[in-house]
């Protein structure tokens, strides 16, 4: 299963480069190329509390949030783009294992604290939910920074080639292809690449504290899955064949098997990743994985303490923002997307992922 967790995860992320460049001057409706947004598990949510309204445009994240009580959290293990990058980051910058990186997981009711306070602001047409979206977040990165930094490093090399008499043969039906495909339109240039190559180093960084430290800590879609996941159906199974040997817990990329306690799986946190029965030793094998006839509960780590802070924070951003930013004036420089709704509503809905400026 794991294999084959990989494999999907590779065809999600290209299907997620294919969705992007479709994002380009002239449009083409057939296939979508915010497709892969209406994924996000927190669209439809935030969706409905604007708009008391539930389209049928957000059906892949409709059909993830039905199927994640009697699977777990399979969106995050195998189709979210920015996991898949953060599990090949770790692998680059070498994680600590889950021992080393024990500490942080206390932080855990941070990402739960976020969906409720943005559940909270979204109540009073206050959008934060976008910034932290994942989905949102990888196509803000590849908007500014991937997509970017690979046209110019490949138009540069391919008019180099051109250059080659040996190559120019090859080079120059290469280079059409790619002004056609690849790189249809010139680059745009946006003030934004600096905060937003700062969220990149944050996020991608914080991977030499933990693995999936973004996905453990802080992505609220994952608190909103997590709270899905805790009356589940779906359970791992551990045999009495087990050796006790805690290569399992090793393994887990989310930390979800207490140290010492193989046989327990933390359900909230659980991405359904099969680390653990993948590095179960092939003369035990142990762990299996079935269907309860009934959910069983697993508790998410947000205490009332936490909860109520959350609250208080969000209610205070709430009154200063409300007292404290000016009216934003109209300006003829402002930039929409061509057939944007009026301003108001766009503001609400708007989940800044920077698509439209691809």
């Amino acid at each position: 299963m794991a294999r084959s967790r990989r494999l999907v995860q590779i065809l999600f992320g290209l299907f997620f480069l294919f969705l992007f460049l479709r994002a380009r001057y002239p449009y083409e409706v057939n296939i979508p190329s915010d497709l892969m947004l209406r994924f996000s598990p927190l669209a439809p949510v935030f969706y409905f509390i604007d708009t008391l309204h539930l389209p049928l445009f957000f059906w892949p994240a409709i059909l993830i949030l039905f199927l994640t009580p009697f699977l777990g959290r399979f969106f995050c293990g195998w189709v979210c783009p920015l996991g898949t990058s953060l599990d090949i980051a770790s692998h680059i910058i070498k994680s600590p294992s889950n021992k080393r990186s024990a500490r942080w997981a206390k932080f855990r009711w941070v990402k739960f604290g976020i969906l409720s306070g943005a559940l909270l602001l979204a109540v009073f047409s206050l959008n934060i939910w976008g910034y932290f979206d994942p989905l949102a977040i990888m196509t803000r990165f590849t908007t500014v920074l991937f997509y970017p930094l690979f046209a110019l490093f490949s138009n540069q090399v391919l008019i180099g080639a051109t250059k080659v008499p040996a190559l120019e043969s090859i080079a120059y039906p290469v280079y059409d292809w790619f002004k056609a495909v690849v790189m249809p339109e010139n680059q745009p240039h946006l003030l934004e690449v600096f905060s937003i190559l700062l969220l990149f180093v944050f996020i991608f960084g914080l991977e030499k504290l933990s693995r999936r430290f973004w996905c453990r800590n802080l992505c609220p879609a994952g608190a909103l899955l997590g709270f899905l996941s805790q009356f589940r159906f779906y359970e791992r199974i551990v045999g009495e064949s087990c050796p006790v040997c805690n290569r399992c817990q090793v393994e887990c990329k989310m930390n979800a098997i207490p140290e010492g306690k193989v046989k327990e799986t933390n359900k909230v946190e659980c991405i359904e990743c099969f680390s653990c029965s993948e590095k179960c030793p092939p003369n035990a094998k142990s762990i299996t994985y079935r269907f309860r006839r009934k959910p069983y509960y697993s508790k998410p780590d947000f205490a009332r303490r936490q909860f109520l802070g959350t609250m208080a924070a969000g209610a205070t951003t709430i009154g200063l923002l409300s007292i404290g930013l000016p009216h934003k004036s109209e300006s003829a420089r402002q930039i929409r997307p061509p057939g944007a709704i009026p301003e108001n509503e766009f503001l609400d809905r708007c989940i800044r992922c920077l698509e439209c400026v691809r």
